[in-house]
């Protein structure tokens, strides 16, 4: 919700938090709620033993028609607040051994490009760039002492001394402003 490239950005507006409450609470409603710890290993495993079988129809058993709870409860698969028939339902459903993520013999997806998130999907390595990473201290960027039109400056630290301040240097153009902050003595990564 940030509506400049001030510094000040650092709070809300009231009309601000008014409509992200009103988000909240009309569209995910049980996002801010607590939930028990589950240990399982797969979703309706519920006593974490890899195995979806007769002990965790037992906890089920034990647990369906109770009061509505405050925090969702392991079990509780659909999220309604009540471990009903329709949760005992899909556990029925997932009965047997709990399939093995095809992700669980990856250990270790970093390319050691800190410029990139990396995660497991599907068994893969995939890989998503960070925007606007890697741009300060480029040898394609001008100088930071000058508005050269492009999104950050020669000098590394000068650069990300600025864009923390005011990213608009980083992500859209090193212009006037970014210069000023540049020459103005006030950041002392900049040697201008």
């Amino acid at each position: 919700m940030n509506y400049s490239w001030q510094a000040c950005m650092s709070g809300f507006t009231n009309e601000q938090i008014r409509r992200m409450r009103c988000t909240l609470e009309s569209y995910r409603p049980l996002l801010g709620m607590e939930s028990e710890l589950c240990g399982f290993v797969c979703e309706h495993d519920l006593n974490g033993d890899g195995f979806v079988n007769g002990s965790d129809l037992g906890i089920m058993l034990g647990r369906i028609g109770g009061p509505p709870s405050d925090i969702i409860q392991c079990g509780d698969f659909n999220l309604d607040g009540l471990i009903t028939g329709s949760d005992l339902g899909s556990l029925l459903g997932a009965w047997g051994e709990c399939a093995e993520s095809p992700c669980d013999g990856v250990t270790n997806c970093d390319d050691g490009d800190e410029c990139t998130v990396n995660y497991c999907l599907e068994g893969e390595c995939r890989s998503i760039e960070i925007s606007g990473c890697g741009i300060c201290g480029g040898a394609e960027s001008g100088s930071c002492y000058e508005s050269n039109g492009t999104p950050g400056c020669s000098n590394a630290e000068c650069c990300e001394a600025i864009c923390e301040v005011d990213p608009y240097c980083c992500i859209i153009a090193w212009d006037g402003s970014c210069r000023t902050k540049a020459l103005s003595g006030n950041f002392p990564e900049c040697d201008g």
